[in-house]
């Protein structure tokens, strides 16, 4: 049998439809349809939890480091524009890696701005 990771969206509701108890099948997206289709095989999925709040806490010291080495960079008598941008580019990415991260946690934002009415 194949990997039911592996799967195309097709081949998932096909499984998914020859299971009885399962509804609403033909509109539920790839994960919802793996997660359906393990559960009711009894395939436990593994569950991510408490390493979010690690994660950010490594993410951020990384986010430091290059902070560091961005100032160093702007304090030089010789700019290198290519390094500089390379180490910019890293702190973007890191940073929306912490929004990511607390947008799936269920956390607000502290930087998000409310919606304006």
């Amino acid at each position: 049998m194949q990997d039911l990771d592996k799967m195309t969206v097709k081949e998932l509701r096909e499984i998914a439809h020859q299971i009885e108890g399962l509804e609403g099948v033909s509109v539920m997206k790839k994960e919802a349809l793996l997660s359906a289709i393990k559960r009711a095989r009894g395939i436990e999925e593994p569950r991510v939890g408490p390493r979010r709040a690690t994660a950010i806490h490594d993410i951020k010291h990384h986010l430091r480091e290059f902070a560091k080495q961005r100032v160093a960079l702007l304090e030089s008598r010789q700019r290198d524009p290519r390094q500089l941008k390379s180490v910019r580019r890293h702190i973007k990415l890191l940073k929306r890696k912490i929004r990511r991260i607390r947008s799936t946690a269920g956390r607000p934002n502290p930087q998000a701005q409310p919606p304006a009415a």
